[in-house]
């Protein structure tokens, strides 16, 4: 499974042929549609795979612009008929060889690709309305920081276990950090083209804002005097911090946070990576209902 992005006029344009019948239950596709692919100077973003297809589909229809399908492509059930769907209702579907697929979206291994409009980021102050309406109406009160989180694979991680947990966003420090890059996209299962965030150039301004808006500011320490995950209470809404891959939260970030957590452990060794000290803290404070934002049904503009 991959996502990355490419520009549509450098696509191949199928034959035309009969309308899109392809969606014959555990049978191979043997038809091709009739609408012909058009250029556009537009880039856009390619998420690739079955999962991250379905979810978009199912989370964020509106931004989708296409859907490619391999001749030879199987799908499940739920996922061929989300595709019918989507063709019934004017949306662009084309079939292609799986050679043709593969010249064109390398990563497309299993049978599938869908373009979409890519998830912007927010700004500070979008990022902090977004999270606060989230908590005031009970759809998550956590919001994830990264900083300087270099590796995009641990980046796309966080992504996927914010998506998973339920957290209200991730905020991105913008310099010693990874951007939003294809690998963080295909690490992600696409759970980044669906969860808000922001990128900041200033922590410290950052945490200002949010502790003006009554966001507590939480650090993952491995420091002994931390306070033990699961034996403190943290108010909400709460921020999360975690930090880079090899040295954690940066001191001065550490110093400028409300509280810190540390995960107790049991074992020789001492430290987690960032993205499974992260999951520790999150899915605890899942257990506890401070996360769960629950996804709306198709079309919603909050994803879109």
């Amino acid at each position: 499974m991959g996502i990355y992005a490419t520009r549509r006029d450098s696509l191949p344009s199928p034959a035309p042929a009969s309308i899109f019948t392809f969606m014959k239950i555990g049978t191979k596709t043997t038809e091709k549609l009739s609408r012909p692919l058009t250029g556009c100077a537009q880039e856009l973003v390619v998420i690739s795979g079955r999962n991250a297809v379905k979810e978009l589909l199912s989370y964020r229809r509106k931004a989708l612009k296409q859907i490619f399908v391999s001749q030879s492509a199987i799908l499940p059930k739920d996922l061929a008929l989300s595709v019918e769907k989507f063709e019934h209702s004017g949306g662009r579907v084309t079939i292609l060889s799986q050679d043709e697929l593969l010249k064109s979206f390398p990563e497309s291994r299993q049978g599938i690709v869908a373009q979409a409009r890519s998830r912007e980021p927010l700004s500070v102050e979008d990022f902090i309305n977004t999270a606060l309406n989230n908590h005031r109406s009970g759809q998550g009160s956590v919001i994830l920081v990264a900083d300087q989180v270099v590796d995009p694979a641990n980046l796309g991680a966080l992504f996927r276990l914010g998506e998973a947990g339920g957290i209200s966003g991730i905020c991105i420090t913008r310099r010693r950090s990874s951007p939003v890059t294809d690998t963080v996209r295909r690490v992600s299962m696409g759970a980044s083209e669906f969860i808000p965030h922001c990128l900041v150039d200033n922590l410290q301004q950052t945490f200002k804002l949010f502790k003006k808006n009554n966001i507590w500011v939480a650090g993952t320490s491995l420091d002994d005097t931390a306070s033990n995950l699961y034996e403190v209470d943290v108010p909400t809404p709460l921020a999360v911090v975690v930090g880079s891959e090899h040295k954690g939260i940066r001191t001065l970030t550490a110093n400028m946070c409300d509280i810190l957590l540390r995960v107790p452990m049991h074992g020789v060794v001492q430290s987690l990576n960032v993205s499974q000290a992260a999951s520790v803290v999150v899915f605890e404070l899942l257990r506890r209902g401070y996360c769960g934002r629950e996804h709306s049904s198709e079309g919603n503009d909050r994803m879109a």
